[in-house]
């Protein structure tokens, strides 16, 4: 702890105090920090985002090349549109509860 002259009337204050205790004059605004924010979205969050697009991406594959041989009347066209909505539905899940969680 060291001492500092205030700015205002020259008493001598300590460089951790806030304000000058005779004058009420803010001490040290460039020794005091500011608090950082630090993003702390959980990891889990994460990783269901990453699934979600996984998924999609899966969806999309699956889908073409069925729905390109045979049409829509195809299964495997169907079971890629199913997967693709489960992805967009996982991704927008992990980015939700990102947002919730966030602190």
């Amino acid at each position: 702890m060291t001492l500092i002259n205030c700015s205002e009337c020259g008493r001598e204050v300590s460089d951790k105090a806030t304000a000058c205790p005779n004058c009420g004059n803010p001490i040290g605004a460039q020794h005091i920090k500011q608090p950082t924010l630090i993003e702390q979205t959980s990891k889990t969050w994460k990783f269901t985002q990453l699934l979600g697009w996984i998924l999609m991406l899966f969806g999309v594959f699956i889908f073409f090349p069925s729905f390109n041989m045979r049409g829509l009347r195809d299964p495997m066209a169907g079971l890629g549109i199913l997967v693709f909505s489960l992805g967009i539905l996982t991704a927008l899940v992990g980015k939700f509860e990102a947002w919730w969680h966030h602190s």
